[in-house]
This record gives C-alpha cells, structure tokens and sequence, in this order.
C-alpha cells in the first residue's frame, strides 16, 4: 500500500503551510490595545489576558537548553500509519481522501473539487451525503470556482461555501488566505479587484459579494435543490424573508454593542438587555414556523444560512467575553428552545460540520476581524476554559461534561469517528511540515506583521530542533493512537490518558528536556496578581503578553503549534480539543523538574 505520509506543495489545507500561523497566543494584539487604551502598559495587557497555557511557579525545567539530538523509543512514521490504518476511523478517512480527490463525499474544508447527483437524479434534500455512485463526473457541469479563505474564518466565503453544498451545485475550490493573516498571491489581487472574498468564477466571468453571489447562483442553477430564495409571485415568503433580514441586522449591532463596545455599569446592562431581547425575537421568530427554518420549509433557506454565519461567531464570543451561555450544553438552562431547536438541525447536515469552527478559534480570530472584545469579571473563569487554561486542555478529556462548547460529530446517531483518530491521521499524513511549523517556535519572527498577531506566514523554523521535535510529535501521536475508543459507544465522548507503557517510553526521551527557561531579548516574567502561583510575560520593548514563555526551546515548539491548531482548517472541533490536550501532556513531560 502506498505511504500516505507525503510531502505535498500543492495541498494548502495543512496544519503547517504557508499560512498557517494563524491564532495568536496574545488576547489582544498591541495594535488593538493602544487604540483602546492609549499608550501600552504591562497593567493593561496582563488585565485583558487570559489564554495560553500559564507556567507554574518557577517555570519550565532549569536542565539545560537543548536542541541536541534525544534518544527515540517512539514508533516511526510508518509504524504510526499502519497503526492507525488498521482501525475503522483511519481507515475510513483514507478512504475519504481518496473519494475527496475525485470531487466525492463527504464534504470537507479539505476538499478542492465537490461533485454531486447528476441533474437528473437530483434530490431536494442534501443535508445528507450522496453516494460515490451517484456522483456526476462530468467536467463540464463544474461551473463555479469558488475563491475562499485558507483557514474557515471568514463569514462571508462560508456562507457561500454552504449555500453551494445545500443546493448541490458542482464547484472548484481556491484558497487564499485574509488579510488578517497573510499576503493575496499577485494573481488573485490582478483577477479580484481590491482582493475581496468570497469571489466566485461562473463560466468564467467573476463575482463579488456574498448575497449578490448566492442570488446569481439561485438564479442560474434552478434546477438544483432545494429553492433556498422565495420565487417573485410569493410575496408572503418575500416579505417574511425581508424583515427576517432585517432583524439579523439588529441581532449584528446588539451584538456589536455588546461585546465590542467599552461599556460598563448601566450602559452594559442596557446592551445586554437589548441583546437578550433581540435574540428572543429571533426565537419567537422560529417558534412561528412548522419546522426548525426560518421559512418554514423542509431544508435551510438564504435566511437561515445569513443567520448561521453570525450564530456561529455569537454563540463562543458571548460567553467568553459576557458569560453568556445560550446553548443547552452542560446542564444550563435552554434560554432560547427554538433557536436550539435549529441550531441541532443545522449541527446534524454535514456540510455544515464541515464549515464549522470552533470556539477557540472563533475566540482567537474574531478581534483580528471585529476590534478587541470587552470582558466582564464573571466571564474570566469561562474564557480562560475555553483558552486552555487551569487545565483545561489536559488529560483526561470528558468532550461531553467537561466543556460549554457542544461536540456534534460525536452525536450517537452520526457516523462518529475517533476524535484521537482524526487528529493522528492528519498529523502523520502531514508531518514532515508539522515539524518544520512547530519549530517556528524556536525561530526567528518573520516580516512583516499582520493584524492577527501571532499570524507569522514569513517566520522561519529553528532547524536546530527539528529531530527533538519529530520524536516529541511522534510520542504525541502514538498516544493519540493508543486513546480514545473504536467510535461504537459512548465513551467516544472521553479522551483518556496515555497507558503506563505509552507514558514511560515518552519519559525515556523527554522527561525534563524542556530546555533552560532563558528568556527571549526584551522579556520579563512576572507573578499573576490573582495567582502568585502562575507566571505571565511581558516585553517591554513592544508590550506584548503572554502565559506562554517566550523562549527559543523544545516546550515552546509544541506550545507554538498546539496555540495554532486551526478548526476547520486542520481538523473538526473535537479532533483539535484532543490533539491540543496531548501536545499539553508531553509538553507536561518535557518540564519535568527530574528525569525519570
């Protein structure tokens, strides 16, 4: 059977391509924080951070700071792969590229080609996934090119991106990454005036803006389904549709109002008023209809797609910045049952699992697009939850209990994969440049900079610790293997810890190889007001903060790609969660005061 552990420069969906240092480990970047408050200051940034794995008291090891070669008892790459090959979520997944390849099921942000039924034998329902047999392989009946971000982020290219899923309308896929975090290519800027995205190429002629977008498409490809735009002569669903756009527009600046506004005292409690009761009209809204959409049909209409885009971004940011919990997760109260109602029947289509983020990304990403949110006291024990903090990225993970944020790929009646499986597979299918990424967190910062901080496309990897960091990953993935269950009962749900043999082999090569805590030009540690038993740093030349320790050593390479892990972009929600709990576990190791 062939290796699929490859090198491969023309795939761009990578935990390490040339984009993907994406999430920044700083709260806020400089640039947002001197606008709000003035000229920097260490008190300012430290109140406003709170994500990024702290340091206990007295930080990493003190052993030396090596990048030497460590002796290796973790299975090679190819053992790994064949590991993983031979259960039933590795196993489908290779099986789910090499159908991706041909434009076949099931949907994925991987995916640069996506065929569907032929026109024909067009169904009106496509929540659920054709068949491979089924699919149209003809050529010229893909018409679209749709031009997205690299990395999910964007609102806009997703809603397109689902809109051309739920109709089923054959389309190409390239990727470009957002000004937030990296440089248009010249023959993006040359095609799409001022490098706009979403932007869609239909029979060669291109387009702008994502509604005008959806309705071109609407009107082009009629014979695809279902209808997601009322016809002219309905003008009770046009008129419907039209103030339920309307009111997603106030949900937007309620929201805006809300959580990026500097407001405090009776001034917030009236944002959070007017928020509450706009999202109650939202609900009343659904709870008029006979089923779970806006527009009371049998599929998602344009309505309940504008919708979902902004929901999606709501949900994680109101409750990291708020404290707001408007999900049924974790035994809190359903605030809003028919907004539930429709944010499960959206969470059980495919396609829109394959577009969702989730809310850690969501957190990272939305201040490099929004300006700075604004924290509340009550919401700091949530946000540093959702940030990784106090533990909450380690071993064991119970997915189900353990977090606000909901796991829906992990629902009993889907076809669940091994969380711990996925992320395995995409880090052996891609580790040669996983490596070469996570060493960036031993190297040199690149120029220039973008809004989302720690954004660094141009870094440039410290070859030094590559082997360290290649048996580290290899460890990681070994126990990523060796976890979980087979996807076939409920304890999908829980990520354990490694098994005594998987933990003792790590410790063999790792167990205080961290480094020696020398910190980078410009920086200081300092104790947490809250917690004198945390340590966060602080650069006095640009104002930069973080809990993570800013040094050029092993434990720094996997914190810098653990910080990093994108959804959807490297990986589903759940799959992320796990592999970041098992980069914290050997990062765990590396710091051990004493080899064992």
């Amino acid at each position: 059977m062939e290796f699929f552990v490859r090198d491969n420069d023309n795939t761009d969906n990578n935990l390490d391509d040339g984009v993907s240092a994406l999430l920044y480990s700083d709260f806020i970047t400089k640039t947002f924080l001197s606008s709000a408050f003035g000229s920097p200051s260490k008190k300012v940034f430290k109140s406003r951070l709170v994500f990024a794995t702290p340091t206990t008291e007295g930080g990493a090891s003190s052993n030396t700071a090596t990048a030497s070669l460590l002796t290796d008892h973790a299975p090679s790459w190819e053992t790994l792969q064949e590991q993983l090959l031979a259960t039933p979520t590795g196993s489908r997944w290779y099986q789910d590229d090499l159908n991706r390849e041909k434009g076949e099921r099931p949907p994925h942000a991987d995916a640069l080609l996506r065929r569907f039924p032929a026109k024909d034998e067009h169904v009106d329902d496509n929540t659920k996934d054709p068949q491979p047999d089924e699919t149209d392989n003809n050529d010229a009946n893909v018409r679209v090119t749709l031009y997205r971000d690299h990395a999910g982020w964007c609102p806009y290219c997703q809603k397109v991106w689902l809109y051309l899923e739920l109709k089923g309308i054959p389309y190409r896929v390239q990727k470009v990454p957002m000004n937030a975090y990296g440089d248009k290519p010249a023959w993006f800027t040359r095609k799409v005036d001022g490098g706009k995205l979403p932007a869609v190429e239909l029979d060669g002629i291109l387009h702008v803006e994502s509604l005008d977008i959806i309705h071109l498409l609407e009107e082009t490809f009629p014979e695809y389904g279902p209808a997601m735009i009322p016809s002219d002569n309905d003008d009770n669903s046009n008129r419907k549709m039209t103030e339920l756009l309307e009111l997603e527009l106030e949900l937007q600046r309620a929201w805006f109002s809300l959580v990026f506004y500097p407001t405090e005292g009776e001034a917030l409690q009236k944002s959070n008023q007017t928020f509450l009761e706009t999202l109650a009209r939202v609900d009343n809204a659904l709870k008029s209809t006979d089923g779970p959409w806006f527009l009371g049909a049998n599929a998602p209409s344009l309505v309940d797609i504008q919708y979902i885009t902004q929901m999606e971004r709501i949900l994680p940011s109101v409750l990291y910045w708020k404290g707001l919990d408007l999900r049924q997760n974790n035994n809190t109260q359903v605030l809003f049952p028919h907004l539930e109602a429709w944010l499960l029947a959206f969470e059980s289509i495919p396609a829109y699992r394959a577009s969702r983020s989730d809310y850690y990304t969501h957190i990272m990403v939305i201040p490099s697009q929004n300006g700075p949110g604004y924290m509340i006291p009550h919401a700091k024990k949530i946000a540093n939850q959702i940030s990784g903090l106090e533990g909450s990225w380690s071993l064991p993970l119970n997915l189900r209990d353990d977090f606000l944020e909901p796991f829906p790929e992990l629902n009993k009646d889907s076809n669940r994969d091994n969380p711990c499986h996925e992320a395995a597979y995409k880090v052996i299918k891609n580790h040669a440049k996983v490596v070469e990424f996570a060493c960036r967190g031993a190297g040199e910062q690149g120029r220039p900079s973008f809004h989302a901080e720690l954004a660094d496309p141009y870094a440039e990897a410290n070859e030094d610790f590559r082997q360290a960091v290649d048996v580290s990953l290899r460890h990681v993935t070994h126990a990523l293997i060796c976890g979980g269950t087979d996807g076939s009962n409920d304890n999908t749900f829980v990520v354990e810890s490694p098994a005594a043999m998987i933990l003792d082999a790590a410790r063999k090569d790792l167990s205080g190889k961290a480094g020696n805590d020398e910190l980078r030009e410009n920086w200081e540690a300092y104790p947490d007001d809250d917690d004198p038993t945390l340590t966060y740093y602080w650069n006095y030349e640009t104002g930069d903060v973080t809990w993570t320790p800013p040094t050029k050593q092993l434990d720094t390479c996997l914190a810098y790609l653990r910080d990093r892990v994108g959804v959807p972009r490297d990986m589903g929600p759940a799959a992320a969660m796990s592999l970041r709990a098992h980069l914290n576990w050997v990062i765990d190791i590396l710091r051990e005061q004493d080899s064992k």
